[in-house]
């Protein structure tokens, strides 16, 4: 079944407790195949200015502080999905390997989609996830982010 989480992701911040802006990670249930990441985007929200970014998708072995968000189904039959996600973090978790880094213009925004079989799998261990977080600021703008995933 497939996926969206999204939301706006707060104010830029390069400092560390509060870099993470989207994230899907797993729950409690080892049972569950391991959630895969499809696509993802991101782009302006408030106060968009003339301002340059950087984000990086990375792994993560503990949960940190996240707002919840309830992922959305795609699917037409689609029930809860047993993934969780969150916006803003306000605590980082443990951080772990970087599977890859973008820069953007704030205006325009990225888009990035896998080619089939490149996709990024979620960890099938609690509290492990993949998050998108900021590796350069340069403003304080809101951003909307969106991961595309299933399950």
């Amino acid at each position: 079944m497939k996926y969206v989480a999204f939301g706006a992701a707060g104010a830029a911040s390069i400092t560390a407790a509060t870099a993470g802006i989207i994230k899907v990670d797993n729950p409690a249930s080892a049972t569950m195949a391991a959630a895969k990441i499809y696509e993802w985007a991101i782009g302006p929200g408030a106060n968009s200015a003339d301002n340059n970014y950087a984000v990086r998708a990375k792994r993560q072995s503990t949960a940190g502080t996240w707002t919840a968000v309830t992922p959305s189904p795609l699917d037409a039959k689609a029930g809860a999905s047993v993934t969780t996600a969150g916006v803003a973090s306000t605590a980082a978790g443990t951080g772990g390997v970087v599977l890859g880094q973008w820069g953007f213009h704030m205006r325009g925004g990225y888009r990035w989609v896998a080619i089939p079989g490149g996709e990024l799998v979620v960890p099938l261990v609690f509290s492990n996830g993949i998050i998108l977080e900021y590796i350069f600021a340069q403003g304080t703008d809101v951003l909307e982010a969106e991961l595309y995933f299933d399950e």
